[in-house]
């Protein structure tokens, strides 16, 4: 099964999982690339975009309909920011960089 990690909300469990289907609508909003995610933690304004697609992604995989609005997911960032962000790195091989 693909590999899904949880954030808890006000009691709920939140599934997340950043792919190639987040990634890619990630970049299809942001028109960046993935060099880009390497420094995703100096410009806030990606991190957004990287969640809500990490955040569909999790509930797309769990076979579950999305339940947050758009508006709804930047208060849940707003809570688990530190949390996701030391997750991200779970997603991705270590000493692996995108090529270019």
């Amino acid at each position: 099964m693909a590999q899904v990690k949880f954030l808890k909300y006000e009691g709920e469990k939140i599934p997340y999982r950043i792919s190639y289907l987040a990634i890619s609508e990630w970049q299809k909003e942001t028109g960046k690339g993935l060099d880009d995610l390497d420094g995703i933690d100096k410009d806030m304004s990606l991190i957004e975009p990287l969640f809500y697609h990490a955040i569909k992604t999790g509930y797309r995989v769990n076979k579950q309909e999305m339940p947050h609005s758009r508006e709804a997911v930047v208060d849940i960032l707003d809570e688990c920011l530190f949390e996701f962000m030391a997750g991200m790195g779970d997603f991705f091989q270590k000493g692996v960089k995108p090529q270019k």
